[in-house]
């Protein structure tokens, strides 16, 4: 992976995983996230994969739980047909909860985990994590 500026969005194209991996670092508001967004729809076109490992665990979300409500609908909104593994820190949970409500609305399949490690070996293991 490569280096990483506060409050932005590294992403990479992992070939074990056939997946694309990013992570999250410092602040996040609604307009980074939008424009880190458009970054990681330009990388799912140009990898043809459908999977994500998005790794927030030094992301800093300090927004009310309304907020993050708003705020994950309208990134998830035009996001479909993708499996995704968030890696959270165990206090945003809620953040996780929201995160995958709003992602499966849109027909997408999401799991978060507080482990990376994990959600690698759910990626590799195929869409369903169940």
């Amino acid at each position: 992976m490569g280096s990483e500026t506060k409050g932005g969005m590294a992403i990479e194209y992992d070939e074990s995983l056939d997946a694309l991996v990013a992570i999250v670092s410092g602040p996040r508001d609604l307009e980074k996230a939008k424009a880190d967004w458009v970054r990681l729809f330009a990388a799912f076109e140009s990898s043809d994969t459908n999977k994500l490992l998005l790794d927030a665990r030094l992301g800093e979300f300090d927004h009310d739980l309304e907020d993050w409500i708003a705020f994950t609908r309208e990134l998830a909104e035009p996001v479909t047909g993708k499996c995704v593994a968030l890696v959270i820190r165990p206090e945003v949970r809620d953040f996780g909860v929201v995160a995958r409500l709003s992602a499966e609305a849109g027909w997408n399949e999401l799991r978060f985990f507080y482990e990376v490690e994990e959600a690698r070996y759910r990626l590799r293991a195929g869409v369903n994590y169940a």
